[in-house]
């Protein structure tokens, strides 16, 4: 019985500071002036091979490409909102052979609105040179890449030593975009 009338008394107590606690007044009109900041990340192409890979089938040139279409710009949202785009590239290379990535962005005819590159450096000895780019797009630029509807990468193997089928490496890169976009309440 004792334990009962406790609680009991806890709890009044409790409830009683709650009910006449003091509270600030809130301004619901400062909801108004809202700016929210999303930030959107996303992978966009990933791969890892050995150096036989990039081994020139008939000269001494070696290059790939990838595509990828790219339907987030084409989003009215994404359009009135994204304030900043910002493209991460981890590479790591351990082949002795220096590698040119070319990034490409392109309206529907194919056509360039904007490009970079990214120097991936040979690697000495077959140890892992790390290499991490950051891409970033604001303004103007950012406007050019708005419009693409396709991104292009063209990895190049750049002349050196020649690779055979026992070269010893790895080529490997990651990539992602990561979006803030600003959604203004007024």
């Amino acid at each position: 019985m004792i334990t009962i009338k406790r609680t009991f008394k806890t709890s009044l107590s409790i409830l009683l500071l709650f009910v006449f606690s003091c509270t600030e007044p809130t301004d619901f009109s400062q909801s108004e002036d809202l700016e929210l900041l999303p930030v959107v990340e996303t992978s966009l192409i990933f791969f890892e091979e050995d150096a036989p890979a990039f081994i020139p089938p008939t000269s001494d040139d070696f290059s790939v490409s990838d595509r990828i279409e790219i339907e987030f710009f084409n989003d009215e949202f994404v359009q009135d909102n994204l304030i900043r785009a910002d493209f991460v590239f981890d590479i790591e290379n351990s082949i002795n052979r220096d590698f040119r990535l070319t990034v490409t962005f392109a309206d529907a005819l194919g056509m360039p609105l904007e490009i970079f590159f990214v120097e991936v450096p040979a690697s000495t000895g077959n140890q892992n040179v790390p290499l991490n780019i950051i891409q970033t797009y604001e303004g103007e630029a950012l406007d050019r890449v708005k419009q693409s509807l396709v991104l292009q990468f063209d990895l190049e193997l750049l002349s050196g030593e020649t690779l055979t089928e026992d070269s010893p490496g790895t080529l490997s890169l990651r990539s992602s975009g990561i979006f803030s976009l600003m959604i203004d309440t007024n």
